[in-house]
């Protein structure tokens, strides 16, 4: 019975798809189940383990990234006299606007070289 209940939980742990928009993956490459790839490339050999968010990165060549890692997670604006979404321009998380800053938050290219070891619960800013 052990072993029917295993197999089914590493199913269940696979069933989930990675969501993967505008990015690349050389072969054999691979993004675990829950795992949401976004204008990013990776290069051969490489993989991410499970509920990984990777935006607009370019990870090399046989490089090992753990469960639950953030690359290039949104920018957000510190100099300003509050980080509250009430001061962006625009609609966003507060409907009322107190300000009309322009602000792009859309992270910069993070570049991760070859062989590479990320482990689990690890955030890369965006940048350089």
């Amino acid at each position: 019975m052990f072993k029917i209940t295993y197999l089914w939980s590493k199913f269940c742990k696979k069933l989930p798809l990675s969501a993967i928009k505008n990015s690349r993956f050389e072969k054999p490459s691979k993004a675990e189940a829950r795992s949401t790839v976004i204008n990013s490339k990776m290069g051969r050999y490489s993989y991410c383990g499970y509920n990984c968010t990777i935006i607009n990165a370019e990870i090399g060549r046989f490089t090992s990234i753990g469960d639950n890692v953030v690359i290039g997670a949104a920018n957000h604006p510190l100099e300003w006299i509050s980080t509250s979404p009430a001061f962006y321009y625009g609609k966003d998380s507060i409907p009322k606007n107190l300000a009309k800053l322009s602000y792009d938050a859309s992270p910069a290219k993070t570049r991760i070289g070859n062989d590479v070891w990320i482990g689990r619960d690890v955030l890369v800013r965006g940048g350089g």
